[in-house]
């Protein structure tokens, strides 16, 4: 997704904070476990806003975009896994077009 050096990324629904760190590849990294197998990968940010253990709410700041790791330009690399499996994140944005 992109954006701007420094833009705020929220967390898109509520879970535990299980990563918040530096990891190949994806430079400075947060990964939030949702319910029901679920988590959330925030990836090449430029700063980290959370800890490991932290509670997150949905729209809780958890970092600034940047341009971490292999990176070719500032953006959020945004990523979903259901247990373990890499989804199309498109269907959950769609979807909460509607609900929320």
């Amino acid at each position: 997704m992109a954006g701007s050096l420094g833009d705020p990324i929220y967390a898109t629904a509520d879970g535990t904070v299980t990563f918040s760190g530096v990891q190949s590849g994806f430079g400075n990294l947060v990964v939030i476990r949702h319910s029901n197998g679920y988590e959330t990968y925030y990836a090449h940010l430029n700063r980290r806003l959370v800890t490991e253990g932290q509670t997150i709410s949905r729209g809780d700041r958890i970092a600034l975009m940047g341009n971490t790791g292999r990176s070719t330009g500032v953006h959020l690399h945004y990523e979903i896994r259901k247990d373990g499996v890499a989804v199309n994140p498109m269907i959950y944005i769609k979807a909460g077009r509607n609900v929320y």
